[in-house]
């Protein structure tokens, strides 16, 4: 029997109500994992990051400030290392050296202005008994260097070494010391504890440095 047109109300598929209903669950939670890794996203890149700052923040409140107003900047230091000496020759318009902490007994701090300066003579060295790395870094917005060393050529030690070009110089800043020794193939090595410390320390440093008026 043929319904007539008006009589009977029109009929849904129910497969297609059952499917736009699973579509639409999809859609939510689709949004769902989307916001959710997005606050994920920000805790895990930005949160660490921020605490990390002030945690080095925190670490150098209390150390010493040196402050050369000469050449416009300061950098800070771990208030118990004592001034050693302190050159002026041709190539370097100042140069300190800072040691003898308590904390940090193994280590010299090192801070000079070379002039001139060219990066190309920084050297790049891998043997068995000493290997110098050079690298292009962006420090503070600006092209700078970094020398990581480690040698038991004339005696065993180790360095980190930023290069900051300055006026057709470079303000230089390094961390020496540490244990170094000869393995039993005969290449140097560092002890890792004592690489650790001297990387903390030099990166710690760094992150006080500032430009001043």
């Amino acid at each position: 029997m043929k319904n007539q047109k008006g009589i009977f109300p029109p009929q849904r598929d129910p497969a297609r109500g059952g499917t736009t209903l699973l579509v639409g669950i999809i859609i939510i939670i689709a949004v769902a994992l989307v916001a959710f890794g997005g606050i994920f996203a920000y805790q895990y890149f930005s949160t660490p990051k921020e605490n990390n700052q002030q945690q080095i923040e925190d670490q150098t409140t209390s150390w010493k400030t040196y402050t050369n107003s000469e050449y416009g900047f300061e950098f800070k230091y771990p208030a118990d290392f004592k001034e050693i000496d302190k050159v002026k020759n041709s190539n370097l318009l100042y140069y300190f050296r800072l040691g003898k902490s308590e904390k940090y007994k193994d280590y010299n701090i090192i801070s000079s202005l070379m002039s001139p300066f060219d990066p190309k003579q920084l050297p790049s060295i891998s043997e068995k008994i000493r290997v110098y790395k050079p690298s292009e870094i962006v420090f503070n917005g600006i092209k700078s260097y970094k020398l990581e060393w480690i040698s038991c050529e004339e005696g065993c030690g180790s360095g980190l070494e930023i290069y900051i070009p300055y006026a057709g110089g470079a303000i230089t800043i390094s961390v020496e010391g540490g244990k170094v020794f000869r393995n039993e193939q005969g290449y140097v090595v560092e002890d890792s504890e004592s690489a650790n410390i001297k990387s903390t320390l030099f990166d710690r440093i760094l992150s006080t440095f500032k430009f001043i008026p």
